[in-house]
Parts: C-alpha cells; structure tokens; sequence
C-alpha cells in the first residue's frame, strides 16, 4: 500500500491540492537521449585526446584528487579499498549528444572487508547501509561543488555489488584508478537507426507506456482546472482525492520506470541493450520520465510535509531505516565494547 493511500482525508489531500496548485499543469516536452543519437568516430576531446582512448592526465588527476580528498577527510586510506571508474554515455562514442553541462558519472567500487579493516568503527555495518552512507555524504557535499566542471555536471556513486563494474553491463568502463579501459565502449555503426534496430517488442509497450502518461497528465490537469475554480467544499475534497489517486498513478510508473532500469546493469542483464535500458532512454527522450518525475515529486513533498507535520520527522524508507538501524546496533557495540 503506498503511504498516500492511507491518508484519504485531509491534511494530506488539503496540503496536496495546495502544492497542486501552485504547481502548473504538467505536459509532455521532447527531450533528449545519446542513447538515440548517431555515433562519432572519436570519443569526447574534453577527456580524451583526437584518436586517442587514454584520459587526459588532468582529467584523471581531477576525479582521483577530488574522490581522494573528500574520503581522506572522513575515512583511512581509501585508494586501499576503492577503484574509481568514469561510465555512462559521457565516455561513449554517442558523446556528442550530451546536454549542456554534460554527464559524467563517477561510479566507484569499494572492497567493504578491507574498508572495515582500515575503519574499524564500520564493523558490523552491512555493505548496503555503508554505501547508503557515502553516497548520501557524496551527494550532499560533494556533488554541489561538480556540478559544472569544465562543461560537465560530474558525480560520483558506490555501487553494492560493484567491486567489479563488469558485473553491472555498464555502457563503458574506464578504470581511472590503473588509468585503462575495463570495458571499451560498444562500436556502433555509422548508419545506426534506433528505430530499425530495436525490435518491436521493445517499441510496443514502450508506446502504450507513453499513451498512459499522457492520459495521466491529460486527467492531472483537468482535475487541477477544476480544483482551481471548485468552490464547494465537498466537491472540493473530492477532487483532491481524485487528484491524489492520479498522481499516485503516475509516481508509481515512474519508479517503475525508473527502478526497473536496474535489471540491466544487474549480473542477469544485457545492458546497453537490454530492454529496460531502452524502456527508460525512450521515455526520457519522450518527456515521460520529467513529466511522471514532476508529479513524483509533488506526492514526496506532500510526504515530507504532511510527516514533519504529523510526526515530526520524515517516515524513513528502506535504506534510511537500514543505516538508522545499523548505527545503532554499532553503537550499541561500542557501548558493550567499552564495558
């Protein structure tokens, strides 16, 4: 049951009209992909020199110095326990495709067992709620200070289960800590056609996926009209419930979407090919993911508020509770320990 469904009654729905509101009607706007776009014969000349496939030195020095740096200030010798790879389509031949800032996308394995020998405070720690743990830390304090480096909106992320980046199918792999390719990117032909290319297995449900979302946005921004003008109160509330089960509807195809893209760079996933890769390029080139992303995000911050509101504090999810629980549990080891 999601956590909306169980507030069918204000404050909830008052505080998601409000915000509904003040939010504008929601359409579909084309955007972008690499994914769709034709291959270049050279890769990026911001990262790499023409004809060339080793990083620019002053590109490596930067991702090293600036992952280094940041751990040195809170954990004993990372370079022991982490590589650092650039993926993504920033470092494929699709480069040129890239939005302004470009994407670079820093993903970074750790070895946990060596990284809980050098700090042994995170004994006990399971390897998601670490990982939970630097990627929060990355993402709150290091990712605002490269979001714009040298025309690229750079970040960084430890992915579980990636101590190897070949386990996960990434498009390309450089390995910038022993400064060589784990993965080459994928040769694409200069006549490539996404639309031929791909099978019509992988267009047909991509297509009544698009469908629904425009219905959704369609019947989001009816109901929003009449929430606007709506002056009786029962009726009122009404449509606030209705608006509540339409974005409902829509967040939840898109962390379909979204976390369903997972099952390509998993062990028992193609990749760059494989269908749920697609599924989520399509979309985004569409307009579908930003559009479901929007409303997405009206019902969190609806969450948020209504939380903080009623509890106090923001009902934590999974991951959050996990790292919750593990700090406690290690500091109740502590605790024992000093006993």
């Amino acid at each position: 049951m999601e956590i909306g469904d169980r507030r069918t009654a204000h404050p909830y729905d008052e505080v998601l009209a409000e915000r509904v509101a003040n939010a504008g009607p929601q359409r579909l706007q084309r955007g972008a992909s690499g994914y769709f776009s034709q291959p270049d014969a050279d890769l990026d000349p911001r990262l790499f020199p023409p004809g060339g496939d080793t990083l620019l030195p002053h590109v490596r020095e930067f991702l090293l110095d600036t992952v280094h740096r940041f751990w040195h200030n809170k954990y004993r010798h990372p370079e022991r326990w982490s590589v650092i790879w650039l993926a993504g389509s920033g470092i494929t031949h699709q480069w040129a495709a890239q939005r302004d800032p470009g994407d670079l996308d820093c993903l970074i394995g750790v070895d946990f067992t060596t990284f809980r020998i050098d700090n042994p405070r995170w004994q006990g720690w399971p390897e998601q709620a670490i990982a939970e743990h630097m990627n929060d830390e990355f993402r709150n304090e290091l990712w605002p200070t490269t979001s714009n480096w040298q025309g690229f909106e750079v970040t960084f992320y430890v992915n579980v289960g990636g101590a190897d980046i070949r386990d996960i199918n990434p498009y390309a792999a450089y390995d910038v800590t022993h400064n060589t390719w784990t993965v080459h990117p994928m040769a694409l032909p200069s006549d490539w056609n996404p639309v031929t290319d791909f099978p019509q297995n992988f267009w047909a449900p991509v297509n009544e996926e698009n469908q629904r979302a425009k219905r959704l946005l369609t019947l989001f921004n009816a109901q929003r009209r009449d929430l606007l003008f709506e002056r009786d109160p029962a009726r009122r509330r009404n449509t606030a419930v209705a608006i509540r089960q339409t974005i409902n509807e829509a967040a939840n195809l898109f962390e379909d979407i979204h976390l369903s893209r997972r099952q390509a760079f998993s062990q028992n996933g193609l990749g760059y090919k494989d269908f749920y890769n697609f599924r989520w390029q399509a979309h985004k080139r569409s307009g579908v993911v930003p559009a479901l992303h929007s409303l997405a995000n009206l019902r969190a911050e609806t969450h948020h508020l209504t939380d903080m509101e009623t509890y106090g504090r923001v009902l934590t999810d999974a991951p959050a509770a996990l790292t919750a629980a593990s700090a406690i549990n290690a500091h109740l080891g502590a605790l024992s320990v000093r006993r």
